[in-house]
């Protein structure tokens, strides 16, 4: 058809079909939905409700007969006034909630759509309802979201895959040698990161930091940790807070176990997305491989507060001392004037004497 209302019907009928088959009474509830939302919206004239071959019985009730009215924009008109009683009859179907998932795997037309009707709060809500949509997406080509329990995680899933769609992934390049501003190239996952990191205020973001295997230990550990700062405060003049960003710097630890990447290409760092328990993107096996004595501890936002407190507070110390020690040394200085001042004054007396005598 060339109505496009009509064409997204029939796509999303025919995906039904191809998720499960030719199982009648999940087409005909698709269809009824698609019908009944059409005829509110007065998007669409249609003479008669689709066919509904649902356990023998239709809302037959709901059905107006053609003869009872005199053209076609009236009977839609009818159509119209009875959506809402013809909605809620599709929405106590069984299994409604898994239909409606299967023709629209969208996570955040979803989420809406529960918030309408307690029900399919209910049912959409579930961890169980959330895995088998992960499970339907990954059929169909969408990487990166299995064991998601929930459909804001199957929605970050997805879009940290559309924003790790470069070669690139989710790297972001340094300068080989000691660079710690970010490659110009792998600036957009920052973008991207920040403005998936405002649509989801419990995302947290965490950067990985590596060297080259090619420095020393003490050289590359620093490195790595400068530019896991770097990128934190690339993230926060996007617009993030602190306590949302951790990183770990891992040195050359990671370059040294991985054989299979050349070695300037371990100057960078790769961001990963939690949400909950879950991390987006799954993490390559070269993390596994080195020893769990050696890896790194993750900084967290409550110890680089208590550290940047601490750093505060040493420094009003130092500052406290020096002030004391300078007015230690001005007291000092004043005594060592008082006391030169009472020598001159006791020697001027004799002094003058002599002079007179010898005048005399």
């Amino acid at each position: 058809s060339r109505d496009p209302s009509l064409r997204a019907v029939e796509v999303r009928r025919i995906h039904i079909q191809n998720c499960y088959g030719m199982e009648s009474w999940r087409s005909n509830c698709a269809n009824l939905l698609d019908w009944a939302t059409a005829c509110r919206r007065r998007r669409l004239v249609v003479a008669q409700p689709p066919a509904v071959d649902y356990v023998g019985s239709a809302p037959s009730c709901l059905v107006p007969k053609s003869s009872e009215y005199r053209d076609t924009s009236e009977m839609c008109s009818a159509w119209t006034e009875r959506a809402p009683r013809m909605t809620s009859e599709v929405f106590a179907l069984p299994y409604f909630a898994d239909i409606l998932g299967a023709a629209c795997c969208e996570p955040y037309l979803l989420t809406r759509l529960s918030m309408t009707r307690r029900s399919l709060h209910n049912d959409i809500s579930s961890a169980d309802f959330a895995g088998r949509r992960a499970k339907e997406l990954m059929k169909c080509g969408t990487y990166g979201i299995q064991g998601c329990t929930t459909l804001q995680q199957i929605a970050v899933g997805m879009a940290v895959a559309k924003i790790c769609g470069s070669p690139s992934k989710n790297r972001l390049y340094f300068q080989y040698g000691g660079g710690t501003e970010v490659v110009r190239s792998t600036r957009p996952l920052l973008d991207g990161a920040a403005a998936l990191a405002e649509r989801h205020p419990q995302l947290q973001i965490h950067a990985d930091a590596h060297a080259g295997a090619g420095a020393s230990t003490s050289i590359a550990t620093m490195c790595a940790l400068s530019r896991g700062k770097v990128v934190k405060q690339e993230l926060m003049v996007r617009g993030l807070r602190s306590e949302r960003l951790t990183s770990t710097g891992w040195g050359k630890k990671v370059a040294m176990v991985d054989s299979e990447t050349d070695d300037h290409l371990w100057a960078r760092a790769e961001l990963f997305f939690r949400l909950g328990a879950k991390e987006f993107p799954c993490r390559q096996d070269y993390y596994d491989a080195v020893p769990e004595s050696l890896r790194p501890r993750a900084e967290e936002p409550e110890e680089r507060e208590q550290q940047e407190a601490s750093s505060s507070d040493e420094e009003s110390d130092e500052e406290e001392d020096e002030e004391e020690d300078e007015e230690e040394s001005d007291d000092q200085a004043d005594e060592h004037d008082d006391a030169s001042e009472r020598a001159g004054g006791s020697g001027e007396a004799p002094r003058e004497r002599l002079l007179d005598n010898v005048s005399d």
